[in-house]
């Protein structure tokens, strides 16, 4: 179909190496999609660049789209994608993916047979293959391996340090064996492969990893960066003298001697029985042997783009109530290991280990890297190294500690009645909480979740839906509003083109802008049409529905298009229905090297036209733009006849083209005009040809038809006196009279308040085009209008600040301004028998940087009352926090409680508790608050002795 008519498709041929039309090619490429449905392990899956990806999809758009097409795309080109790496860094051939790249945004999967016809039609590259790999466990889940994992291999030095000048980078698959590794390593490091041997050179003592050699190095745990040595003989001797403790048989008495310090430890707590073995305890780093650390202030080990979870985890960790729940052991009387939902208990034993030893106030740090293993078999997502969202993995923890601590065993069949809104609140609400609880309780429910009421309407019959959900985070829409400038250019060029304004949140759409600018210039938003400009050149077509994060924020200010500007069309809705071309302006140009060129001036145009002969196209063209030549060197003879544009624009069509051949046909000679008109390439400065045959592209005023088409869609008008042309009249662009105060009430609104994103959070929305609701009165799927409402909230709250945006892949780096103390949510309730709802802020989890990168760190209140801030294994004390941060992106909130209630699991109230009664700064990690002290000996991890028990500052 050509660009906005229906029924105007041209069958033309590709210049590709295929011989296909475009929509051929698109049909042949979507038929491989749709057939390779399903992941198998071992096949080969192909990556391909988007950005190519994207020009091709312009190209060869499907039969039924109506946006326009560019020009063939050219070789497959996948540089932007991949990475260059040094030479010491080997690959066995693979080719890098740069870091943090996201499917559909920056690269496709093909099928292989899908990249076969590519390259068979296009040619280029470089081919990058993946296999598909298996994660999960029991539970396979397939996966494309996009990322190798990055070890370093080193020689030790005679000290038994890795030797950096004998270092290399080696990238392997998770599934290869580290016998494959240690041949592979042994070739670029030039020594004999079977006179070698591998440690693991993370922690002392090194562990030996030669008699592992048959496992896969996702089994033996190896992580990214992770440095190993490759030990090798000199004269029959190893260069890495073996100490007494890293021989095999002493690291398991090292190990033996940590797990029996540590039953001793968490004995009083029953937190680690026999049955834990040491490969479950989380690697430990820092100096063991300085004890004088605070509990709970320990750093967690970047184990490659982790410090989403890191970053989550040091939050939660300060959740009091968790907390406790987990280091008093609770959590093992509720393991639901038969849970088909859960991970077998898997994940809740992992989390509790790693909360302990964070606890345990003797390490600096600790590293994750159990944890993160556990939380990547049953969630793939996470299982690679790639940057995430510290939102998703908290929810993700969540959800899998609620199912491995489900108090139900056997869950009954529930169903949700549909509720209309005639019976009370309270009653609905409690009945669907019930029927929760019938499923789920766990430490989860009773600490994080809640309520929400969740209210649907149908525009067209008003039937009403209620729903009363459960909540285990508030995600929060930040009313941040950006300027949006567009030049709004009538059709009829009757008048200047004029800068209308609207300040539209994130959550806005083009339909949104077209709003206003009906509501202060009066024109139908059904007449118009947005499309980008950029140096003078149309790059792109905004439907309705587009967000508008995908439109640029930029003030397009005067006559100056080399930046990229919103122009909005006015078309009448009738005109619509014909062909779109888009008319840029050229003049004659020399380039710095002295060459011929042609250089873009002016605004583009929109126009919708019929078929017309090549004298029809001249007149009407040169009806639109005979305003733009200076009225000084405006010349009689090419004055056309007849009632001007902007009258000829009020009747309908069909009149219009009569009118235009009846007129066209007496005193008018195209080739008497100061323009010429050429078929044109998008980009603008050349012809569609493209200098491939001989060139055809200029349109003769004649009274041959002129056909457009998938590639000639683009009509270049060229002025051939170019000092005739006016850049003020149709080029001017004239501000709007509310436009100036908008562009002051934007820079002055420059910070959120929480109560604002929560009163957003409020209001009513219309559900979109793809969102639609089947209202079960009409029978039919509706843009429902849908509210939500806090019905209650939860002892410990967490608020998730929707910052990024995937639609624009932007952030919003506002301000928000949130309560350290007494935040109170009562005036959100509605339930009547809500419970206090006054919160104290404990974290915050921070986010700094751009959408797919960036670095997380966190900020929590210690126990102590003091606040410090963590950023991967770094920890150090903080100042209170501001309130007002333009990094929060999830705030974690516990209710206070009431006077009577507040002894009770108090870390601060311990003096009058049994001592067998553990508390975070209690009898676990030292000295409780208590003046007297207990008589129980402890073990100090520095010499295994029984000492008496320190105080620890």
């Amino acid at each position: 179909n050509m660009p906005g008519g229906e029924g105007n498709a041209i069958a033309v041929a590709s210049a590709s190496a295929s011989g296909l039309a475009p929509h051929e090619e698109w049909s042949i490429i979507h038929k491989y999609a749709k057939e390779w449905d399903t992941l198998e392990e071992g096949e080969a899956a192909y990556i391909l660049s988007k950005s190519w990806y994207d020009k091709w999809l312009a190209y060869s758009h499907p039969p039924d789209d109506s946006e326009p097409s560019l020009e063939l795309p050219p070789k497959i080109d996948n540089s932007d994608i991949i990475y260059t790496h040094d030479k010491n860094e080997f690959t066995h051939n693979q080719v890098i993916l740069k870091p943090k790249l996201q499917e559909n945004e920056d690269f496709v999967v093909l099928s292989a047979i899908a990249w076969e016809t590519f390259a068979k039609w296009y040619g280029g590259g470089p081919k990058i293959k993946r296999k598909v790999i298996a994660d999960g466990g029991e539970t396979k889940c397939t996966r494309v391996e996009l990322y190798f994992i990055r070890i370093k291999v080193s020689l030790p030095t005679t000290k038994g340090d890795p030797d950096p000048k004998k270092t290399i980078v080696v990238y392997e698959s998770k599934n290869s064996t580290l016998k494959a590794l240690q041949d592979f390593a042994s070739s670029h490091l030039h020594v004999e492969k079977d006179s070698t041997r591998l440690w693991n050179a993370l922690g002392m003592p090194y562990q030996p990893l030669w008699d592992q050699l048959s496992q896969t190095i996702a089994e033996s745990e190896i992580t990214h960066d992770q440095t190993l040595l490759l030990d090798y003989k000199i004269k029959g001797d190893w260069v890495l003298k073996t100490p007494k403790s890293a021989t095999k048989k002493g690291i398991d008495k090292v190990k033996s001697i940590y797990s029996g310090m540590v039953n001793f430890l968490f004995a009083s707590a029953a937190t680690i029985d026999r049955a834990t073995t040491a490969a479950s305890i989380p690697s430990i780093s820092g100096d063991r042997s300085q004890m004088k650390l605070v509990p709970g202030v320990c750093g967690l080990t970047n184990l490659g783009n982790t410090c989403f979870m890191n970053s989550a985890l040091q939050c939660l960790s300060n959740c009091e109530p968790l907390t406790l729940y987990f280091v008093q052991g609770e959590y093992k009387n509720e393991l639901n290991e038969d849970n088909p939902l859960g991970m077998k208990g898997n994940l809740a034993e992992q989390y509790a280990v790693t909360i302990k030893h964070m606890w345990s106030g003797h390490y600096h740090s600790v590293v994750p890297r159990n944890l993160k293993n556990v939380v990547g078999r049953f969630a793939p997502r996470f299982s690679g190294y790639s940057q995430q969202d510290s939102q998703e993995f908290l929810g993700f923890l969540l959800d899998g500690l609620h199912e491995d601590l489900n108090r139900v065993r056997k869950k009954p069949y529930t169903t949700t009645p549909d509720e209309t809104g005639e019976r009370p609140d309270a009653i609905v609400a409690k009945e669907a909480w019930d029927r929760h609880l019938m499923r789920n309780q766990s430490v989860i429910v009773d600490q994080f979740q809640a309520q929400l009421k969740s209210t649907l309407v149908c525009p067209r019959c008003s039937y009403v839906s209620v729903i009363f959900d459960p909540f285990m985070y508030l995600s929060l829409p930040l009313p941040a509003k950006n300027l949006y400038e567009a030049v709004l250019i009538d059709s009829s060029f009757a008048n200047n083109p004029c800068i209308y304004g609207a300040r539209l949140s994130n959550y806005a759409s083009v339909k949104d802008l077209f709003a206003a600018i009906e509501k202060e210039a009066g024109v139908p938003e059904t007449n118009l049409l947005a499309v980008i400009v950029r140096n003078q050149r149309i790059t792109a077509a905004a439907k309705r529905a587009t967000s508008i994060c995908a439109l640029p924020s930029k003030n397009p200010g005067k006559p100056n298009y080399s930046t990229t500007t919103i122009c909005v069309y006015s078309v009448p809705v009738e005109y619509q229905k014909l062909q779109r071309i888009h008319v840029l302006h050229r003049k004659n140009s020399v380039t710095r090297f002295k060459t011929a060129t042609k250089e873009l001036i002016g605004n583009p145009l929109v126009m919708y036209i019929p078929e017309l002969t090549g004298r029809e196209l001249y007149f009407l063209i040169w009806k639109r733009v005979q305003r733009l030549v200076k009225p000084e060197d405006r010349d009689p003879r090419f004055s056309v006849p007849g009632k001007s544009f902007e009258e000829s624009m009020k009747e309908d069509p069909q009149t219009i083209w009569d009118w235009v051949r009846e007129e066209c046909q007496k005193d008018f000679h195209p080739e008497e005009l100061p323009i010429e008109l050429t078929f044109s390439s998008s980009f603008g400065t050349s012809c569609t040809c493209r200098g491939m045959t001989k060139c055809k592209c200029k349109i003769i005023g004649d009274d041959n038809a002129v056909r457009f088409d998938a590639k000639n869609y683009t009509l270049a008008v060229d002025w051939l006196k170019a000092e005739r042309y006016s850049t003020e009249n149709g080029n001017t662009h004239i501000p709007s009279p509310s436009l100036l105060q908008l562009r002051s009430e934007h820079q002055k609104s420059n910070v959120i308040k929480l109560e604002d994103c929560l009163d957003l959070f409020n209001e009513a929305e219309t559900l979109g085009e793809n969102d639609k609701w089947y209202c079960p009165k009409c029978k039919d799927h509706v843009q429902a209008s849908k509210k939500m409402d806090l019905w209650s909230t939860p002892p410990v709250l967490i608020i998730h600040l929707k910052r990024f945006s995937q639609a624009s892949r932007s952030k919003i780096t506002t301000p928000v301004h949130f309560p350290l103390e007494g935040l109170d949510l009562s005036p959100f309730l509605l339930s009547p028998d809500s419970k206090s709802a006054q919160y104290d802020l404990f974290g915050i989890s921070h986010h700094s940087g751009a959408l797919n990168g960036g670095h997380y760190t966190a900020t929590a209140k210690n126990p102590n009352g003091k606040w410090y801030t963590f950023n991967d294994s770094s920890t150090r004390p903080s100042a209170l926090p501001n309130g007002s941060s333009s990094s929060a992106y999830l705030l974690f909130y516990q209710r206070r409680k009431p006077e009577k209630n507040n002894k009770r699991n108090s870390i601060e109230n311990t003096k009058n508790e049994p001592k067998e009664e553990l508390r975070l700064s209690g009898s676990l990690f030292k000295t409780p608050l208590s003046k007297e002290k207990p008589d129980t000996p402890t073990i100090s991890p520095r010499n295994g002795k029984v000492e008496p028990w320190e105080e620890i500052d």
